[in-house]
């Protein structure tokens, strides 16, 4: 759940978009490419100073002199004043652009020129309000509004009311989107509301369907598959199908494989070689789920 311009849930849910979390396998900087100077300074400014440390942060092993060493683990905030948003990145972006493996979008380039340098007054505010009392960044009045609004989730008409007059359907709240809360709370005629009017499905790069299948929503399920939800089979962790297969939920998992071919796939990694979808399935011993996916593939 990191493409670029989806909304941040690594650590945390935020009102951030993910920039450079992935490299750019299909494109190399060539040596006649390069960046504004300004932007290399006040990047570095930037992923020299990180937040948000985790151990399980994206890393990479350098060598200096002969010997190897770790670096990264931590991330960074961007402020792009001209379209009133963040950006969140790993603190190792810098190295991945100068190594030529990442090319970052033009508006985070262009936010990073014209934003608050991290030495800056405003930058530096920003820096210490960032907390999870604070929804991560989120100013005093649109945290009130957050809160409001979920309080609002047990009377249906009130909420529908000031998520419209507020324009606040696509906020993020301690859980994710909207629709992700309401989900994990049970609220099936809220998440059904907020799909028909319009919540950005994608934002969080197809979260809520995965959400919907831990809570066995199928309704929701089905309503986000048939609205065309996001799907993605690069990882068995984020394959809504393999999570479908698991919980043995068979309407599920018939809908999947037939309305998201691409993640009828085959994984091979660390821990699996050439691990396809029947032989996840066959390890549940689940007979109706073993034929259904063998009906499909």
């Amino acid at each position: 759940m990191d493409s670029d311009m989806t909304k941040y849930c690594y650590q945390h849910f935020e009102n951030a978009y993910n920039i450079g979390w992935n490299t750019n396998p299909d494109r190399i900087v060539g040596s006649e490419e390069r960046f504004n100077p300004t932007f290399i300074e006040k990047l570095t400014a930037y992923c020299e100073n990180p937040l948000n440390r985790d151990l399980n942060g994206k890393c990479h092993t350098i060598e200096i002199d002969g010997k190897k060493y770790v670096k990264g683990f931590g991330e960074i905030r961007i402020i792009d004043k001209k379209n009133k948003i963040r950006y969140a990145a790993p603190n190792m972006i810098i190295d991945d652009i100068l190594d030529g493996k990442y090319i970052p979008p033009t508006e985070f380039i262009e936010a990073v020129l014209t934003g608050p340098t991290f030495a800056s007054e405003e930058y530096q505010e920003f820096y210490l309000n960032y907390s999870e009392k604070n929804f991560w960044g989120e100013t005093k009045e649109d945290f009130e509004k957050i809160v409001k609004a979920l309080d609002l989730l047990e009377d249906f008409e009130g909420f529908q009311d000031y998520i419209l007059d507020n324009n606040m359907i696509n906020i993020v709240t301690p859980r994710g989107s909207l629709l992700n809360y309401a989900i994990i709370e049970g609220k099936e005629k809220e998440a059904l509301w907020l799909i028909e009017n319009g919540i950005d499905m994608n934002a969080f790069d197809g979260l809520e369907l995965m959400t919907a299948i831990r809570n066995n929503s199928n309704v929701i399920a089905k309503t986000l598959i048939e609205k065309g939800i996001v799907t993605h089979g690069r990882e068995m962790k984020e394959n809504p199908l393999v999570s479908a297969i698991r919980f043995s939920n068979d309407f599920l998992v018939e809908e999947l494989m037939k309305n998201c071919r691409n993640l009828i796939v085959t994984y091979s990694n660390e821990y699996v070689r050439d691990c396809s979808i029947l032989d996840i399935a066959k390890r549940t011993k689940n007979e109706n789920i073993i034929n259904i996916v063998k009906e499909y593939t």
